[in-house]
């Protein structure tokens, strides 16, 4: 029985119109050459062009390139000049984070309440922002 809340590993995650944009620079690019071409003939893919080139190299490493991959042991996350790898027991030992990581603003050091009273247990005075 298939279902699908049961991967199929490796499992990649990626924006999904990073395509889009990634073909319009791509179009761009082209159209760009063609014109080239038309005007200073086929000399012009190697002489006015590589902009162009670069301009497409640098959309697939920026856009199209980073992405996470989920396996069966790892998270490997993917950037344009860099892999992280993080094993699975390695991520479960991380400690969660809290929802509020800013010291001054949690529950017991807020200066007021929710309802807009002042905080008995708040031991600061003026919270400077």
């Amino acid at each position: 029985m298939k279902t699908r809340y049961i991967p199929r590993f490796p499992v990649k995650y990626r924006l999904k119109l990073v395509y889009l944009y990634f073909l319009l620079a791509l179009a761009l690019a082209a159209g760009m050459c063609t014109v080239a071409v038309m005007t200073d003939g086929a000399s012009a893919l190697w002489t006015r062009c590589w902009g162009w080139y670069l301009l497409v190299f640098l959309a697939w490493q920026v856009l199209v390139h980073p992405h996470v991959v989920l396996n069966e042991t790892r998270i490997e996350i993917i950037n344009p000049f860099h892999t992280h790898m993080i094993d699975y027991e390695t991520y479960s030992k991380v400690l969660p984070a809290a929802q509020n990581t800013n010291p001054r603003t949690t529950a017991n050091t807020r200066p007021y309440k929710p309802s807009g009273l002042r905080n008995p247990e708040c031991n600061i005075r003026h919270v400077l922002i």
